[in-house]
């Protein structure tokens, strides 16, 4: 059975994940083979420092990088439902992450361009695949935050 997690140890892989980053730097094609070879033969132990590395990606990675990604969720969910929730969230907050700018009552162009890439990708995926949870989810915030922002337009017209 493994042991609990300690906030000890969700700060060294919080901070080994910025780490890593700033180490390694952009998230090429180069560093994306890396992380598949390590997560083809990588534990549940592995898959956690793996999340911790994408939490720093480019809020784009999850749609540059789409193939990986549903490859690795699907790794994931192979090693149970613990690795997934952790890749998945992993992937999420990269994806959310980061300074969102446009014109004040407006849709952001990111958020409207996440929309767009999210209902692309799930035509393409089955409702089963364990990345179909993670572009559905953005979908959903994208949505969300395009509503906050055309409701912020109708009470600055008031």
């Amino acid at each position: 059975m493994k042991e609990k997690s300690t906030p000890e140890d969700y700060m060294f892989r919080e901070f080994a994940g910025h780490l890593f980053s700033a180490m390694f730097g952009p998230m090429d094609s180069e560093m994306v083979g890396a992380l598949e070879k390590w997560a083809d033969s990588g534990s549940e132990e592995d898959m956690g420092s793996i999340a911790t590395i994408l939490r720093e990606a480019p809020y784009e990675f999850v749609f540059s990088q789409r193939s990986f990604v549903v490859r690795l969720l699907e790794k994931a969910a192979k090693l149970g439902a613990n690795s997934l929730e952790t890749v998945c969230g992993s992937l999420y907050a990269s994806a959310i992450s980061g300074v969102h700018s446009g014109a004040v009552g407006e849709p952001m162009p990111r958020d409207v361009q996440t929309k767009k890439d999210c209902e692309e990708i799930l035509k393409d995926l089955s409702r089963f695949a364990p990345a179909y949870r993670l572009y559905e989810g953005l979908l959903k915030h994208a949505e969300q935050s395009i509503a906050r922002s055309l409701k912020d337009a109708e009470r600055f017209e008031d």
